[in-house]
């Protein structure tokens, strides 16, 4: 005989798994345990915020995380709010800020390896765009430097 488990038993089981999901960036799980984190918030906080039942927030936990870099990103999210029957403005609103917090934190702590920033995300583009501007920075140091050398002091003549 074959039983299916209860309403309340299935719900525990899919938080466990979304708990395991949260420490893999390429999930939703991951995302949204950040977004709580800096926050300071709970599921409930988090379903009020995008107009849905926190039991959707675990649902929405056990997606794929949208590629923020593909041209469907849009897409990706919308069909993600459709999913969890959130509010898609501010479901692309989060992600972006958790994106943004992301890559903060990539960009002062330059230890954290690529697990925090999925390929192609806004994170993994802004850790890129400050090591070219970094690297600039130190060049263009480096060109004055040279520059204040070569030239000939007043007591040279």
């Amino acid at each position: 005989m074959n039983e299916q488990p209860s309403s309340s038993n299935a719900d525990r089981l899919l938080a466990g798994f979304s708990a395991r999901l949260s420490h893999d960036s390429h999930y939703m799980a991951n995302l949204l345990s950040t977004y709580k984190r800096y926050e300071r918030v709970s599921n409930e906080d988090v379903a009020k915020l995008l107009d849905t039942s926190p039991a959707a927030i675990v649902r929405l936990s056990l997606c794929r995380r949208p590629n923020s870099g593909s041209k469907d990103f849009g897409e990706q999210v919308k069909q993600l709010a459709v999913y969890a029957n959130a509010d898609v403005v501010r479901l692309a609103n989060l992600i972006r800020q958790v994106e943004g917090l992301e890559a903060l934190k990539v960009e002062s702590h330059p230890e954290v390896k690529n697990e925090l920033a999925p390929r192609g995300s806004t994170a993994e583009i802004g850790r890129l765009v400050a090591a070219r501007d970094r690297q600039e920075t130190t060049n263009s140091k480096d060109s004055r430097a040279k520059e204040v050398k070569r030239k000939p002091d007043a007591n040279d003549s």
